[in-house]
This record gives C-alpha cells, sequence and structure tokens, in this order.
C-alpha cells in the first residue's frame, strides 16, 4: 500500500507531530473519548467477571469462552448491518445496551438468560465500536486525525485496562457491573447534556 497507494493529502494539511492539547479543545471528540473509555471499562469488567461468575455458578470457562464468542458474533453482525448517519446517537445507544446487558449478567441465572444477554451486549457493542471511529473520522480537523485517533486509542486502552483493575479491587464490597453502569450512565448523561446545549445554541444562532 505504501509504495502504490499515492499520497492524495497536501503537504499543507499533513500532521508534523502529535497534539494531543489542540484535539482535547474540540468538545465533539471529548465526548467521543468519554464514551469510548465508558464502553472499554464495561468490556474489561466483563473480561474480569463473567467467567468468574459462569464458574461459581457449576460452569467452565469453556462454557464462558463460548458465550463470549457468541457475542462477537452478534456484533459483527450488527456492524455490517450498520448505515452511516447518527453515529453519535448510535454510540450512546449501543452504551446503555452494554451497560444493561452487564447489569442484567451479573444477576443472570442460566445459559439461555446468559446467550440473551450476550446478544444484547454484543447488539450495544456492534453500535457503539464502528460509531466511535466514524466519529473520530468526522469531527477531526484534517491536520489533527493522526493526534485524535491517538487518543482514541488511549481512552481505548485506558478502559480495557482501569475495568478490570476496578472491577477486582471492588469486587467485595459493590458489584463491579454497578461500577461499570453508573459510569456508563454518566457518560450518556454527559453527552446528552453537551448534544442538548449545542442544539439550543445553534437555534438561537437562527
Amino acid at each position: 500500500v505504501w509504495r502504490y497507494v499515492p499520497e492524495t493529502l497536501a503537504p499543507s494539511a499533513r500532521q508534523g507531530s502529535v497534539r494531543p492539547w489542540e484535539v482535547l479543545r474540540i468538545p465533539e471528540l471529548v465526548s467521543v473519548y468519554v464514551v469510548t473509555v465508558a464502553f472499554t471499562f464495561c468490556m474489561g469488567t466483563l473480561a474480569y467477571g463473567f467467567p468468574l461468575l459462569l464458574v461459581e455458578q457449576g460452569y467452565t470457562t469453556a462454557t464462558a469462552g463460548q458465550l463470549l464468542g457468541w457475542m462477537a458474533l452478534v456484533a459483527v453482525l450488527v456492524m455490517l448491518s450498520v448505515r452511516q448517519g447518527q453515529s453519535l446517537g448510535r454510540a450512546v445507544l449501543g452504551l446503555g445496551m452494554i451497560a444493561g446487558a452487564l447489569l442484567g449478567v451479573w444477576w443472570g441465572q442460566g445459559l439461555w438468560s446468559y446467550a440473551l444477554l450476550m446478544g444484547v451486549y454484543g447488539s450495544g457493542f456492534g453500535l457503539v465500536f464502528p460509531a466511535v471511529h466514524v466519529l473520530t473520522f468526522e469531527q477531526a480537523p484534517v491536520q489533527l486525525r493522526g493526534s485524535a485517533y491517538a487518543l482514541l486509542y488511549v481512552a481505548y486502552s485506558g478502559g480495557l485496562i482501569a475495568g478490570p483493575l476496578v472491577a477486582g479491587a471492588v469486587s467485595r464490597a459493590l458489584s463491579p457491573a454497578v461500577v461499570a453502569a453508573t459510569l456508563s450512565g454518566a457518560a450518556i448523561a454527559g453527552v446528552a447534556v453537551w448534544a442538548l446545549r449545542g442544539r439550543r445554541t445553534q437555534c438561537a444562532r437562527l
């Protein structure tokens, strides 16, 4: 690809170095990062707690792996069916589905209920994952896209690391699913308030 695909970005628009502080001045991108942290925090919490939950109920880790595989399959099918448009709405909806499914998993009983909940979780994943990438591309200026994606993956990795760490630390005193769902709810509320303020500002200008 490097050898045969021509460069189409004008030299004046190319980014010379990573500029995170410029990216963080763009509210739209900050909202994407907030959703990404909450989303991956839930992922880390699930990866930590789900196998343990099943083992406690007499199932094997192989069963946990099969259910996680089912979740991934559903996520792929949803991603293949998603069309462009309303990416922020899809990201928020997907995050809500993930948080709800995670709460259900912690109090679920029986393989059928787990299969249903993991299907819902996978549907949420399939909505959020492509949406945050599309939003990063759309909201970042051309010369800052490299920095914008760098911060996206910082948020992504940070949530994945923090999820199991926090879940392990609070598991004796508090359900990790409650912590993850609370973080997700706060992220959804913050993004919703920001979006409403933005619309009101646009309407006032008109």
